[in-house]
């Protein structure tokens, strides 16, 4: 099967029913047309400015348990009675483009800068010996076109991962399979983009599963499917905002599992590890939960104490999935930092303390 035919066979897929059937074949052309260019001028704008919703703000890149042991896919995690345990990577806004990195204990205190600025939305390997970054995260001469690339967990030993021959499609890659085999990217060029997928060992094999550009948050824990957020499909997406997606990891099942312009867009969504949730900021600010069949959607119910004004950036879970990770704002505050609460709004504890500086949380290891 050829990736244009998957590409297509992809879309056919989504709930676009009424764009399709509303467009004749003298019109589909220039409505794709369309639909691309402005996705491309928001991603264009997003870069250029260093994307609204990344400046003055925090990303959690994702949480890895220490005391966790690694069989093949099996993963026994050891936490201690839902405790805070692992380790934190997250982001701190670094101007124009690019985040620099740090890691930081669950449970609080001092901060680990690795050194390393990248585009946004670094991930841990699932075993927590690698981290995925962009290209550049390295040598100048080898940062375009964006590119994966991991670095060991101290930020050293920068391997870029350059399987694919097209120069002129950039990949920005967020998110690892929970084999660690491949890796979900954002694809984008001046003619085309899309969600794709390429190895992670060299980043060759790309495979594209949709003919319209995303930004990819999280696998599902068995692997099979690709939560994403993009362009709204009826048209009518704000700025800032977007549509909450799932994808099967072969191109198959596209669906939109929350209603147009509901996202924050450019944000990191996080499958839980039982696989029955989706967390995500939503276009508002507020951390946010859905099945992946989009039934139960609904904010976490953070009381008037919390004193939280808006989230950013993303979400990630803990591995045991006891804890939801998140940058947010605290009230009156110029710029966020990482929180963490369990998904009943419980809990509810601040993980840095950072007022001077923007961040955001991306992800959390064992």
């Amino acid at each position: 099967m050829t990736l244009d035919t998957r590409a297509r066979r992809a879309a056919q897929g989504i709930h676009r029913a009424v764009e399709v059937m509303e467009m004749t074949t003298s019109t589909k052309e220039p409505r794709k047309v369309e639909r691309f260019d402005r996705f491309r001028d928001r991603k264009q704008r997003n870069r250029r400015i260093g994307a609204v919703l990344v400046a003055g703000a925090l990303v959690v890149a994702g949480i890895v348990v220490v005391l966790t042991n690694v069989v093949g896919k099996d993963r026994t995690i050891v936490p201690a009675a839902g405790a805070l345990e692992g380790r934190i990577l997250y982001e701190v806004y670094a101007g124009g483009n690019t985040s620099a990195l740090y890691a930081i204990d669950a449970a609080g205190g001092p901060t680990e800068d690795l050194g390393v600025d990248t585009d946004p939305g670094s991930r841990w390997s699932p075993d927590g010996t690698r981290i995925l970054v962009t290209s550049t995260a390295g040598p100048a001469a080898t940062a375009l076109p964006v590119r994966p690339a991991t670095i060991a967990s101290d930020g050293s030993d920068f391997q870029l991962l350059d399987g694919v021959e097209d120069r002129s499609l950039n990949l920005h890659c967020t998110a690892f399979s929970p084999d660690g085999s491949r890796l979900a990217c954002e694809g984008y060029s001046d003619l085309e983009g899309g969600v794709y997928t390429v190895r992670s060992s060299d980043g060759g094999g790309l495979s594209a599963l949709t003919d319209f550009t995303g930004f990819p948050g999280d696998f599902s824990p068995d692997g099979d499917e690709i939560a994403f957020v993009g362009d709204d499909s009826d048209g009518t997406s704000a700025p800032d905002a977007g549509t909450l997606y799932v994808v099967g990891a072969d191109g198959t099942g596209l669906r939109e599992i929350t209603p147009p312009s509901s996202v924050t867009a450019f944000s990191l969504a996080a499958w839980s590890p039982d696989g029955q949730w989706i967390a995500f900021i939503d276009a508002d600010g507020a951390l946010s939960l859905v099945h992946p069949d989009g039934t139960e959607l609904n904010k976490v119910p953070f009381g008037l104490d919390a004193r939280i004004d808006a989230a950013t950036g993303g979400a990630t879970w803990s591995p045991d999935g006891a804890w939801i990770a998140f940058s947010a704002r605290a009230v009156g505050a110029d710029n966020p930092d990482i929180y963490a609460v369990r998904p009943d709004a419980t809990g509810l504890r601040q993980v840095t303390d950072t007022p001077s500086v923007a961040e955001f949380t991306d992800d959390w290891a064992s």
